[in-house]
């Protein structure tokens, strides 16, 4: 697991590319459906992409991570949040880890596409930063990850480079 293929650290650009990309796409999902549809749905979108963020997503694949727990490194979260919510699972993800974290990604892109379709100029933004952050996190940081039982890891798929 501890080849020189796999990061052990993020770099700060890393970290910051992914946040701005991440976090952006649910802010412009956010900001979209309360335009186009209602606030209260907006809202209602956020709240669940966050509780689904701390609730889900940390919990099925971030409790696994060896860049949290062993080297203290983390894309999306300082260590020390994601350390006090959940200790580390060494064990790899089982089935439901597995539904659990790529259902719940893939609702956080799909759901406000019930409303922004209807603006092109949002739906765009919305894309300009989802699109770059999901394909970064599959061809960059997935062939590089120490984290080995997620399903979109690609380090043994790969092997040496």
């Amino acid at each position: 697991m501890n080849n020189n293929k796999c990061f052990q650290t993020f770099s700060f650009r890393d970290k910051c590319l992914f946040q701005i990309g991440f976090y952006g796409f649910i802010i412009v999902g956010t900001i979209g459906i309360s335009y186009l549809e209602n606030f209260y749905i907006g809202l209602a979108y956020l709240a669940y992409s966050l509780i689904g963020l701390v609730l889900g997503v940390l919990y099925f694949l971030c409790s696994h991570c060896p860049h949290v727990y062993i080297y203290n490194s983390c894309l999306f979260y300082p260590p020390i949040i994601l350390k006090s919510l959940y200790h580390f699972r060494e064990t790899p993800l089982n089935l439901i880890d597995k539904i659990g974290f790529i259902g719940l990604m893939g609702s956080f892109v799909i759901i406000p596409h019930l409303w922004i379709w209807k603006n092109l100029i949002i739906l765009t933004l919305f894309w300009v930063f989802a699109l770059p952050t999901l394909l970064g996190l599959l061809f960059y940081i997935c062939r590089h990850c120490q984290n080995l039982s997620c399903p979109f890891n690609q380090v043994v798929t790969h092997g040496e480079d």
